[in-house]
């Protein structure tokens, strides 16, 4: 074991970088992050469900060739989604650094992304999904550090949890689809 003195960080950011704390209770420490996260999340529901833009990305998704017959640039629009998503992504570790952490150390994400992703794919689209399952995610893992410190009971608890979810979802929707394909014949 080591002194956490000597894991690499970086020095804490200054005071006026901080983001500044909607509450003043030091138990409950929310900052504009929260706000500026819900903005996000309604402008891409918002864009995802009434624009040409959103025709255009479910074309590409759906069926990469017929969207190429019918004109549209599938590769610009495909670098310009994987643009945007990689900005929201460094945009969310910008808020937890400037909001909660204060500083850089080494594995200061734990694993974020890779919730992220699965939560990404769980909403199948939707903004209103990503929400919901963000926020899921988020008790869960904040449920699972409480349960460890206070019954003792392991957090890998949670990882299984997360990936019988995944399981579950993913063999709903291949049973969906199955049973929609028989219906058919």
């Amino acid at each position: 074991m080591t002194a956490s003195d000597t894991l690499p960080q970086s020095l804490e950011i200054a005071t006026t970088s901080k983001l500044p704390l909607l509450t003043s209770s030091p138990s409950a420490p929310l900052h504009l992050g929260i706000l500026l996260t819900a903005v996000a999340a309604v402008a891409v529901g918002v864009t995802l469900s009434y624009s040409a833009l959103s025709t255009r990305l479910k074309a590409v998704g759906l069926n990469l060739l017929a969207a190429r017959r019918a004109g549209i640039a599938c590769g610009t629009l495909l670098i310009g989604a994987l643009a945007t998503a990689g900005a929201f992504g460094g945009a969310a570790g910008g808020l937890m650094l400037l909001g909660e952490q204060h500083l850089l150390k080494n594995g200061f994400s734990s694993g974020y992304g890779f919730d992220g992703l699965v939560v990404g794919l769980l909403s199948r689209g939707s903004a209103a999904g990503v929400l919901a399952g963000a926020l899921f995610f988020g008790f869960l893992r904040s449920g699972g550090i409480n349960m460890e410190i206070s019954a003792g009971v392991p957090s890998a608890v949670v990882l299984i949890m997360q990936g019988l979810i995944v399981v579950a979802v993913a063999g709903a929707a291949l049973l969906i689809e199955r049973l929609e394909s028989n219906k058919s014949h």
